[in-house]
């Protein structure tokens, strides 16, 4: 019960300290004219992608049963090796079924775009109220029964809107560094609110204690990422302005056009916080 709760707030605290990297930093512009949304959930809401799913689904039990079967005759090591064949596996059926849908619905994006003169497509989840919505022309274009050539693609460089990989920045070993450190904090007090708590207590002293502990790692969670969350920040809004930026997304709302700035904001941070 303690370590359910106590890994709870670790991962929202993790999530809510990058929720900074999706915010638009937006300067005083009109930016409708070069912006559309797409509803990603209509698109896989589509018949033919929940056929691919549905056989993927049904590749993944196949095998998962191929696994329980092959599993009882194995070593320990010859079984972790079939675990990584079958993984591998998995993604190249996942690979196999759903790219070729992926590489037209893009297609399909790119030539909607184009045609309404759009510079930018965005997730609609995350889309600015009246921009104007493509999803049925980009569903058109993709149950055509024509073949899609993408337009050439545009040149980015003048764009004002950006985006980055939050991912990727993410994934420095920097933070990596200070998730190792969250962690210990965990373990440290999961081992402490285990010995308390094994202790005979009444619901109101658990529910005290709990809350006790939970406050504690929020703020060893804050002491931990909040430099880095506010550098990152800091470095996103610089490379906005020398790149003259209007709009910074992540990566994964962006689904047409825009301004890739990773490698700059990456760098940029690197060398600032080094």
């Amino acid at each position: 019960m303690f370590k359910k709760i106590l890994i709870f707030i670790i991962s929202v605290g993790i999530v809510l300290g990058l929720i900074f990297l999706g915010k638009f930093l937006i300067e005083r512009r009109n930016l409708k004219k070069q912006i559309a949304s797409l509803d990603r959930q209509m698109i896989f809401d589509l018949p033919e992608f929940k056929e691919a799913q549905r056989k993927f689904e049904q590749d993944s039990i196949d095998l998962q049963n191929f696994y329980i079967q092959e599993g009882k005759k194995l070593s320990p090591e010859k079984k972790q090796n079939l675990t990584m064949q079958i993984q591998q596996q998995l993604m190249q059926k996942r690979a196999l079924l759903l790219n070729p849908l992926l590489q037209k619905i893009e297609a399909a994006i790119a030539i909607a775009a184009k045609e309404k003169k759009i510079s930018v497509v965005l997730d609609k989840k995350i889309a600015v109220y009246g921009i104007p919505e493509i999803t049925e022309d980009v569903i058109k274009k993709f149950k055509s029964q024509k073949e899609l050539n993408p337009p050439e693609k545009e040149n980015t460089q003048k764009s004002t809107i950006g985006y980055f990989d939050q991912e990727a920045v993410r994934s420095l070993k920097i933070f990596q560094e200070a998730d190792q450190k969250l962690m210990k904090t965990f373990q440290s007090m999961q081992e402490e609110l285990n010995k308390k708590g094994g202790e005979k207590l009444s619901p109101e002293e658990q529910n005290k204690l709990k809350e006790e502990y939970n406050y504690k790692l929020y703020q060893k969670r804050n002491e931990i990422y909040s430099n880095l969350f506010a550098n990152v920040t800091k470095t996103v809004e610089k490379v906005a302005r020398e790149e003259n930026l209007s709009l910074i997304l992540d990566k994964q709302n962006v689904m047409y056009g825009g301004k890739n700035i990773t490698d700059k904001v990456i760098n940029l941070f690197l060398k600032e916080n080094k």
